[in-house]
């Protein structure tokens, strides 16, 4: 039997039944993890999941990931990370940002949907120990190519052509726009924009449109190459 508890799926229809049942509402348990004594105050259905394996929300989380299939699993200095569906869309975890992930076992898998559960508490590390290490593409062309200078000095299209092939996003990108000074809810930035709203962001902030414009002008910014 497996020693460690496996969540109901929240579509079930034993987890249906049991959502609204107050039974277990306002008891405290132990947990055998952590010690702490715990209130339940959850739906019907996490409650009895808690008080069946006698476990605190927050040690619940992390023991089910005991379960998870170690194939989609990143775990990297105590940090848990989960490897979805490659083919995420505008949705992807990390906004898309591109990794490489390099498993102790030798695999090498590159992800645009990386998501984070957290950091893994010391008293789980034994059972959740880490299993790879990881770059982003944009720090490994840092690393692979540092001589590259951050801005293209001869020009807008130049600064184009630049980006279609260093920006790790490049080919989600439509290159026909104009690149341009944009504007979002946190300043002034030099990207591309369409009918819908933005494409791409390949600079920092800045507080005014005066100044956004001028550093495109004079190409002195340095440049965002990821997603």
């Amino acid at each position: 039997m497996n020693e460690y508890p496996i969540p109901m799926d929240p579509m079930s229809d034993e987890y249906m039944d049991l959502i609204m049942d107050t039974t277990l509402s306002g008891k405290r348990i132990t947990c055998k993890e952590c010690g702490k004594s715990h209130t339940l105050n959850w739906n019907g259905a996490k409650n009895k999941q808690l008080f069946d394996n006698k476990l605190c929300s927050d040690c619940f989380f992390w023991v089910t990931k005991i379960n998870w299939d170690p194939q989609n699993v990143v775990r990297v200095n105590h940090e848990h990370f989960h490897i979805s569906d490659p083919d995420p869309g505008f949705f992807g975890g990390h906004g898309g940002r591109a990794f490489r992930i390099y498993f102790n076992d030798g695999r090498i898998v590159e992800s645009r949907n990386l998501w984070s559960q957290g950091t893994i508490p010391e008293r789980f590390w034994d059972r959740l120990p880490d299993n790879a290490t990881m770059t982003s593409a944009s720090e490994e062309k840092a690393q692979l190519a540092p001589s590259i200078p951050e801005v293209p000095a001869t020009g807008i299209e130049t600064l184009k052509d630049y980006l279609q092939v260093h920006h790790e996003a490049s080919q989600y990108i439509n290159w026909s726009l104009p690149i341009k000074v944009c504007h979002s809810g946190a300043g002034y930035y030099v990207g591309m924009w369409d009918d819908e709203g933005p494409v791409a962001r390949f600079s920092e902030y800045w507080a005014t449109q005066e100044e956004a414009q001028s550093h495109l002008d004079n190409l002195d910014f340095e440049l965002r190459l990821w997603a």
